[in-house]
């Protein structure tokens, strides 16, 4: 060696504390690529703006304690269903209708109360009416039907109410039996040309899509808005939609076909809950005075008694009648 050279002196081996700097920061680099175990963060989907919002229904009449639950809908301005963002519901008088996190109202006291659906900034309202329930022991069956919802000179004959025609439709009071009454077209002719019409003034609340055929909708009165007429199996025309206000007599659609009679009942929510009462029995004067130019007497001709009916029990089971019972269930028009 050279001798103006000397030998560096030996390094010190490095002891934990000097690596631990470069184990944290190694720890901290290997977060950053978002590998498993990364703590790194996410970014947020992009914003969608929302142009306008739909619900299911339009107005409701509801008694005290009942409910019905509306669906919102956002849309973009192409019209696509926003689905990110959530809805917020909200209504104008609590002590009249309460509304869920779900759309969920509920009828809690007379009056009238606006529901909102709220999803960023943009809003759809809908009217909820609370009705008291009325008093059918006291008051009878309104005589609110004016107009036949069928067109009449096609129909060869009417099921009776209380009958074992059909199948169970039945109330909070009575069990197993078909309180609503069957027009059955004359055989040998298009049943899907049957006229359907709206029997009173009222505005239709409900249209749903029949398990069997065709379509069903409910038509509040609006003289009783405590009683509906339901309609079953209606081929409908264009624009009759829920929310919409019919008058008397104005024409709703067709019959659907020969594959089923038409059908017809009458609710009306009472203290006691819903209850089905005749049609017949809520039609004026004039309005029954086109049946009984049919041959048809009394509106008690197209009913089964409650004598009647308690002297000839029928048997049910799921829903279906297992036998039609002694009495005769049918009343032939002339």
């Amino acid at each position: 060696m050279h001798p103006c050279l000397t030998s560096p002196p030996p390094r010190p081996r490095p002891t934990w504390r000097d690596l631990l700097p470069l184990a944290t920061l190694l720890l901290s680099l290997s977060g950053c690529g978002g590998g498993a175990g990364g703590n790194a963060t996410v970014p947020p989907p992009p914003s969608v703006d929302v142009a306008s919002v739909e619900l299911s229904s339009g107005s409701h009449t509801l008694n005290v304690g009942e409910r019905v639950t509306i669906t919102a809908v956002a849309r973009t301005t192409g019209g696509a269903v926003v689905t990110t963002t959530p809805v917020s519901w909200s209504t104008s008088a609590p002590t009249v209708a309460q509304v869920g996190s779900d759309g969920t109202v509920t009828a809690v006291g007379r009056g009238t109360a606006s529901i909102t659906a709220t999803v960023q900034g943009r809003s759809a309202t809908v009217l909820i009416t609370v009705d008291a329930p009325y008093d059918l022991e006291a008051s009878g069956v309104p005589r609110i039907v004016t107009r036949s919802y069928i067109d009449l000179a096609r129909i060869e004959r009417v099921s009776r109410f209380r009958s074992a025609a059909g199948h169970d439709y039945s109330d909070v009071a009575e069990q197993c039996r078909s309180m609503k009454h069957y027009f059955q077209p004359y055989h040998g002719t298009d049943w899907g040309a049957v006229t359907i019409s709206a029997p009173l003034d009222g505005t239709i609340t409900a249209i749903t899509v029949e398990r069997s055929f065709g379509m069903q909708l409910r038509i509040e009165s609006h003289v009783v808005p405590a009683v509906s007429v339901v309609l079953f199996h209606v081929t409908l025309d264009s624009g009759v939609v829920v929310g919409r206000e019919v008058a008397a007599g104005q024409r709703l659609g067709l019959h659907v076909g020969n594959v089923t009679s038409s059908d017809v009942a009458l609710q009306v929510a009472t203290v006691a809950g819903l209850r089905l009462v005749s049609y017949f029995d809520a039609m004026t004067d004039e309005a029954f005075a086109a049946y009984q130019a049919r041959g048809i007497a009394s509106r008690s001709a197209l009913v089964i008694g409650a004598s009647e009916r308690d002297a000839n029990p029928l048997r049910c089971e799921a829903g279906g009648f297992l036998d039609t019972g002694t009495i005769s269930n049918w009343v032939d028009l002339q």
